[in-house]
C-alpha cells in the first residue's frame, strides 16, 4: 500500500472522509488544488475545518495539511494541474472525485 497513489478531485465532505481513511491506511494522495476558499459553511459541514483558523485559506491546502498530521508517513501532495492533465494511465491506483450536483 505504500506504493499506492490516489488522485483526488473535488473535495466535498464524503471525499474528505474517504481521504482520511486512505491516509490512515498508509495510502498516498495527490490532491488537485481547488480555488475554493474555506468559509464558515465549510466548517459546519466538514470535520477537518475549523472556522477560526482555516477561514480564508484554500480548501485543498487545509485538507492536505491536516491529513499530513494524521499520518506523517503518507505522502500527500497537491497539484495545480486540471484533473484531465493530472491523470496519467498507470500513475494512480485509483481516482476519487466528488460531485455536489447531478
Amino acid at each position: 500500500m505504500k506504493e499506492s497513489k490516489v488522485l483526488v478531485v473535488n473535495l466535498i465532505g464524503a471525499v474528505t472522509e474517504l481521504c482520511r481513511h486512505l491516509v490512515l491506511s498508509g495510502i498516498n494522495l495527490e490532491i488537485v488544488s481547488e480555488t475554493k476558499i474555506v468559509d464558515s459553511t465549510h466548517a459546519e459541514s466538514d470535520f477537518l475545518f475549523n472556522s477560526s483558523t482555516d477561514c480564508g485559506k484554500r480548501k485543498s491546502d487545509v485538507i492536505a495539511e491536516k491529513l499530513r498530521l494524521m499520518n506523517p508517513f503518507a505522502i500527500i501532495t497537491t497539484t495545480n494541474e486540471t484533473p484531465s492533465t493530472a491523470f496519467e494511465v498507470g500513475k494512480y491506483s485509483a481516482v476519487v472525485s466528488g460531485f455536489n450536483t447531478f
